[in-house]
C-alpha cells in the first residue's frame, strides 16, 4: 500500500487518519460539519470600535479613488470620451489615501506620544533633553568630521 493510499484510508469509526490528524494539529475538537453533512461554524462578533476617524477617513478617500478611477475607465473605453478632470482627482485622492493613511498607523501603532526636543528659547530643555544615544551618536559624527577635515 501506498503512503498516500495509507494517509487517506478509513478507519473503523469512518473517518480518514487524514482529517484525525488535522483535528489534533489544530488543536480542534470544534467539527464544523454535523453528521447529516452540514456546515455550523459560530463566528465571533465583529468589533470596530478600535478603528479611529484616520482610519475612517483614508477608506473613504480610498473608495472615492475607486469610484473616480472606475468612472475615468467607463468614460475611456465605454463612452469613448474620456473625462479630462478624473486623471487629477484621482491625484489628489491618491495623495490624500497615503497622507491620511500614514497618519493613521503612526497613531495606531505608536507606542508614545511622539515628542520633539524643543530650543531652549521655546522653553525646551535645548539640547540637553535630547537622549543620551542621540548626543552620543551627535558627538561621533562631529568627530568624524573634524578627523575627515584634519587629514
Amino acid at each position: 500500500m501506498t503512503r498516500a493510499a495509507r494517509a487517506c484510508a478509513t478507519r473503523r469509526d469512518g473517518a480518514s487518519e487524514t482529517h484525525d490528524r488535522r483535528d489534533r494539529r489544530a488543536g480542534g475538537t470544534e467539527h464544523v460539519l454535523d453528521e447529516e453533512g452540514h456546515f455550523h461554524v459560530d463566528d465571533a462578533p465583529i468589533d470596530l470600535g478600535h478603528y479611529l476617524v484616520e482610519d475612517w477617513l483614508s477608506l473613504g478617500f480610498f473608495w472615492l479613488l475607486g469610484l473616480c478611477v472606475f468612472y475615468q475607465f467607463f468614460t475611456r473605453y465605454v463612452m469613448n470620451d474620456s473625462a479630462a478632470w478624473t486623471e487629477e482627482i484621482a491625484r489628489y485622492l491618491l495623495m490624500s489615501t497615503v497622507f491620511v493613511g500614514i497618519a493613521a498607523a503612526v497613531r495606531a501603532h505608536a507606542p508614545h506620544p511622539r515628542r520633539l526636543p524643543l530650543p531652549a528659547a521655546a522653553g525646551g530643555g535645548g539640547p540637553r533633553a535630547v537622549h543620551g544615544r542621540r548626543r552620543r551618536a551627535h558627538r561621533v559624527l562631529r568627530d568624524r568630521g573634524r578627523a575627515s577635515r584634519s587629514r
